[in-house]
């Protein structure tokens, strides 16, 4: 499988904490996760330590990518 990566930097007008937050809990996840499925709903899960895999789960919990 080919690893694809994306780089993009932008500036947020908030503290560290607040967006590492908007990042990270599944209730804010789930809000901007939608923005990069085209339309099909799916959930990220991790525990967001260094090293850490990353899952992007589709509805019926199957791994649609994992990085």
């Amino acid at each position: 499988m080919e690893k694809l990566f994306v780089e993009k930097s932008i500036k947020i007008n908030a503290p560290a904490s607040r967006v590492w937050d908007a990042l990270t809990r599944p209730e804010f996840t789930d809000q901007w996760a939608l923005e990069f499925s085209g339309g099909a709903e799916f959930h990220i899960e991790s525990d967001w330590k260094l090293g850490s895999p990353v899952l992007w789960k589709g509805q019926d919990g199957s791994v649609i990518v994992q990085g």
